[in-house]
């Protein structure tokens, strides 16, 4: 067996160790006892593969974590106290650049948004919002960071960041209905307004899900009747060519299923998938992931070309928050469900991961997991926090003497070798906020109360140096 650590040391086998790493970062090299040696050119935590050998020729390898420190590490970690803890905010662009937070709330109970150039340390709009402390009202950042696309009192808004024009797209909207295709160009949303085609829409129904394209300004419904059809920030794909949309018919107090369907810009028409609860499109729209049950309860996967469904949880438990993958492979999820992969008998929340390809469910945590996660566009990085210091085998700084102090620190999980890394190991730890990490797994971010419980949380962004993902 290969044990990790600093320099790298190994047990068992025949003895007479030759040790080797390919794949160290540039300007570093191994010795054969081990010793990295050289002047590095990179800064930050990297994954390598190291590689022993002994007398009789038997081979083993491991995932071995190295810090490369040829900058100052706490220079990788920006803070913005100013930045007000949402469920809805920040919004960050692939590449980092462009990042819109809160900065606080105006009277109407609208957030005040500010988009910030990370490049050059400047504000280049300030605007307000309504986030409603959700997912779903966060400001949408087009990929390349000109468009942004947001809810304000009742009205869906586009600003042109480059040329300083906002666009009032439509009024009567639902705040919690909005989605924005990755280039901005495809917005979707709820909206109580008929008539917004051209020609008027003959059915002559007042509300519904429509779809608003940029390059045309113009308007298609996209699904018909009553309920509520409304799509989400999850429920479309990359470019804005698959959208989900749910409709229940149920009148309240009554929970019944809702009906799913999933329009197609290419065809311009809209397939039912039957009974579910909240819908998530894979980032390439091959992929739907559904509830079939009230509540979130069950799991299902839907492989459009193949016209398959794959049962990932079943029905008598629950999964929540999940997330798909941007090419519909892998399904992150929590549950607090036992018995979804053998051993899980712990009674409380879990972060799980399904594999399509191979049909494995992958439990991430064993415990300690407090709900709240990101992953990276391919799921080969997530991120969540914890209480469980056992997840890294450090020991707990946060409580040393082991007293029922319940603070939670930011662990990242690497589906490549199962590696686990703990980011925060602080006195107050991460806030009970959400976390995040850009798509390509290099930008992390999370809230933190500075210095005391009860102090107001901060956002804090970690850049890990490299690409992950």
């Amino acid at each position: 067996a290969l044990v990790g650590g600093g320099r790298p040391t190994a047990e068992g086998g025949a003895g007479g160790y030759t040790f080797s790493a390919p794949d160290l970062p540039a300007g570093l090299s191994m010795a054969a006892d081990g010793e990295i040696t050289g002047t590095p050119t990179v800064d930050g935590r990297f994954y390598v593969t190291v590689e022993v050998e002994d007398s009789n020729s038997a081979t083993t390898s491991t995932i071995h974590v190295l810090d490369v420190a040829a900058a100052d590490q706490e220079g990788r970690f920006e803070i913005y106290p100013d930045s007000t803890a949402s469920f809805s905010y920040p919004s960050i662009t692939p590449d980092g650049r462009f990042m819109a937070i809160d900065t606080g709330d105006t009277l109407a109970g609208e957030d005040e948004v500010d988009i910030i150039d990370r490049d050059t340390d400047q504000i280049v709009a300030s605007f307000t919002a309504r986030g409603f402390g959700h997912p779903d009202g966060v400001v949408h950042l087009s990929d390349d960071g000109r468009y942004a696309t947001y809810y304000s009192e009742g009205t869906v808004y586009q600003h042109d960041l480059l040329n300083a024009v906002v666009t009032a797209i439509a009024s009567d909207v639902w705040w919690f209905g909005i989605a924005a295709s990755d280039d901005g160009s495809v917005v979707a949303f709820y909206s109580n307004v008929g008539e917004l085609e051209t020609p008027v829409d003959p059915l002559g129904d007042a509300a519904g899900p429509y779809v608003w394209d940029r390059a045309t300004g113009t308007f298609e419904r996209i699904a018909a009747g009553l309920g509520t059809p409304v799509p989400s920030a999850e429920s479309m794909s990359a470019d804005g060519a698959s959208i989900a949309v749910s409709q229940n018919l149920a009148v309240y107090p009554v929970v019944e299923p809702s009906d799913g369907y999933l329009w197609d810009a290419e065809t311009d028409s809209t397939t039912s998938i039957g009974e579910t609860e909240r819908l998530f499109v894979s980032g390439d729209g091959s992929v739907v992931v559904f509830s079939p049950e009230p509540g979130f309860g069950g799991l299902v996967a839907w492989d459009r070309a193949s016209d398959q469904r794959t049962v990932i949880v079943s029905t008598s438990d629950f999964a929540a928050n999940v997330q798909v993958s941007d090419d519909g492979r892998y399904v992150t999820f929590d549950s607090p469900s036992d018995g979804l992969v053998p051993g899980d008998t712990n009674g409380v929340s879990d972060l799980f991961q399904w594999d399509a390809v191979t049909e494995t469910l992958t439990r991430i945590t064993d415990g300690g997991f407090y709900g709240m996660f990101d992953a990276a566009a391919d799921g080969g990085v997530v991120v969540f926090s914890s209480a469980d210091p056992d997840l890294t085998g450090d020991v707990d700084l946060n409580d040393p003497a082991g007293s029922a102090v319940f603070r939670l620190d930011l662990f990242i999980w690497r589906r490549d070798g199962d590696v686990y890394e703990r980011v925060t190991q602080s006195v107050i730890g991460v806030d009970v906020k959400p976390v995040g990490i850009t798509p390509d797994g290099r930008l992390v971010w999370f809230y933190r109360r500075p210095t005391a419980a009860f102090d107001p949380s901060e956002l804090v962004l970690w850049n890990r140096g490299e690409v992950y993902s």
